[in-house]
């Protein structure tokens, strides 16, 4: 299915060379985002539910989530020093 979103130029711009230095596709992000959101509303009422998470507070949730999309950022992240690293 095509979709037309109306976007401010800058964020636009923005996005455009990010997915650019990445060599990905600006397609690709905007679907992977509405996936990962669909899946953190589905994941927000199974809550209560899931082994471990229960027990959590709201700002302990958030905190994990952070660092489970920090895990699956660094995942595609290319082998070598990091750019901290090559600074230093």
């Amino acid at each position: 299915m095509k979709a037309v979103l109306e976007i401010p130029d800058d964020l636009y711009h923005q996005v455009v060379a990010r997915v650019t230095a990445k060599g990905q596709r600006f397609q690709d992000i905007a679907v992977n985002l509405l996936e990962r959101w669909i899946d953190a509303d589905a994941d927000a009422g199974d809550e209560a539910s899931t082994e471990g998470t229960g027990d959590l507070t709201e700002r302990e949730q958030w905190l994990e989530d952070w660092f489970r999309q920090a895990d699956e950022a660094m995942a595609e992240a290319p082998a070598g020093p990091s750019a901290r690293e090559m600074l230093l």
